[in-house]
């Protein structure tokens, strides 16, 4: 849904960011910020799967500690206009 709103508003964000509640309901987040700015959904999407195996196969993942996700989420951030 995001993608369609950034396309419709011609604007496109600098950081992509994951969330994931866990199954204890403990919030963990990992983000990035891109160089350039992007509405594109492939892009977005390729990092944010970047940054969720970050998440749950880090060092510190949530795998590693044995937690399950319950929710997860991903953002799109710092907006500039095009």
């Amino acid at each position: 849904m995001w993608g369609k709103r950034l396309t419709k508003d011609e604007a496109a964000g600098y950081t992509i960011s994951v969330i994931a509640k866990t199954s204890s309901f403990k919030r963990r987040s990992k983000q990035t910020t891109l160089v350039e700015p992007t509405n594109d959904i492939k892009d977005i999407e390729s990092t944010s799967l970047i940054l969720m195996r970050e998440l749950c196969f880090g060092e510190r993942g949530l795998f590693n500690e044995n937690d399950g996700i319950r929710l997860v989420g991903v953002g799109v951030s710092n907006l500039a206009e095009k």
